[in-house]
């Protein structure tokens, strides 16, 4: 009973780590990324935030960056 206690807080916890992604607030932006150094925010022209994965397809209709989700 302990471990599968264990196992289930783990597991809760990498996936709240994987639920986030980052997003550019730049006007011409399109697409969430995994880390602040991907190729795809080079040219961002606003702030790079940190955001959950459900905020940035659903109230930032962003979609994923062809550099870091291919």
């Amino acid at each position: 009973m302990k471990s599968i206690i264990l196992f289930l807080l783990l597991n809760t916890q990498l996936q709240t780590k994987t639920d986030s992604v980052w997003i550019c607030t730049g006007r011409y932006s399109h697409a969430y990324h995994n880390t602040n150094t991907c190729k795809g925010l080079r040219n961002c022209k606003g702030m790079e935030i940190y955001v959950s994965l459900y905020d940035a397809r659903n109230k930032y209709h962003r979609k994923p960056c062809n550099y870091c989700y291919n």
